[in-house]
């Protein structure tokens, strides 16, 4: 099996060193704050463009929802505890969550300078089967899974990144989503999907994003499927408040808490190329 390992650690290690590693994003924007329980939409007589939330320069507002049929609706976004959505499953949450039930969040950011962003990114669990996503004012993209994005150019200048959660044995509908590139709106929604955690940063940002120095890592020896264990340590610099996550790959592991002692990462899988 260590002839296995080997190529893998090697490359473990020049990702490492070049520092081709993911740092967490500090969430600037949670739910925790606010009441749980509390319900915001045709529920409670709301209707479209009624504020959701307004917190460090971005404005959460309700929108409308296209079905996959074409068929437009409005219903509510749930704020609940994050163990009592999808029976837990949705572990990348923090304490409050919000639940889109048939509706849409719409981001701007009035704060901002010229009101746009360069950088939005969250964290998400796709419940339901269609999920809404709109930027700068373009036509909503009805879709099955914010994993198709992956890669693309959805907008003008504007690409994503999706990641699925490989830690999450018991689900592959989670991970977290990162559009890059000139924003100045953002329409997001499903029929069952829950958000949270959202990291926005602007050109006049100066503290959105976490750094590491001094990354070491150690590989443990191999398992009998080949994957290993890698031991970390780092240096960092300010640090978020509800963790980070290491990417290898594809493979994401996290989060972990910058207060307890550094973890062992893994198991790393070997792909397909060895």
């Amino acid at each position: 099996m260590d002839s296995i390992c080997k190529p893998i650690r090697f490359l473990l290690l020049l990702f490492t060193l070049s520092a081709g590693f993911l740092a967490a994003q500090k969430p600037r924007i949670t739910l925790d704050t606010l009441p749980k329980e509390k319900v915001f939409g045709v529920d409670t007589k709301l209707k479209p463009g009624a504020t959701m939330l307004v917190q460090d320069g971005t404005s959460f507002q309700l929108a409308e929802y296209k079905n996959a049929n074409g068929a437009v609706t409005f219903g509510s976004v749930h704020l609940v505890g994050v163990g009592d959505v999808f029976n837990g499953a949705f572990k990348l949450g923090s304490k409050r969550v919000a639940l889109l039930s048939n509706i849409n969040l719409k981001l701007t950011f009035p704060n901002y300078t010229e009101k746009k962003v360069k950088r939005i990114c969250f964290n998400f669990y796709e419940g339901g089967s269609i999920k809404n996503l709109a930027i700068n004012g373009d036509s909503i993209k009805v879709i099955k899974s914010f994993f198709e994005l992956q890669g693309l150019e959805i907008s003008k200048g504007v690409k994503v990144t999706v990641v699925r959660d490989t830690t999450n044995k018991t689900t592959s509908k989670t991970g977290y989503l990162c559009l890059e590139g000139n924003i100045t709106s953002l329409v997001i929604g499903g029929d069952e999907l829950a958000l949270d955690n959202f990291c926005i940063e602007g050109d006049d940002s100066t503290d959105s994003t976490c750094s590491f120095n001094s990354f070491g890592v150690a590989p443990r020896p191999c398992n009998r499927d080949g994957s290993f264990l890698v031991d970390i340590k780092f240096q960092i610099e300010t640090p978020g408040k509800t963790g980070y996550y290491i990417s290898i790959g594809e493979q994401v592991f996290g989060p972990y808490s910058y207060s307890a002692p550094f973890p062992a990462i893994g198991p790393i899988k070997p792909n397909a190329d060895g």
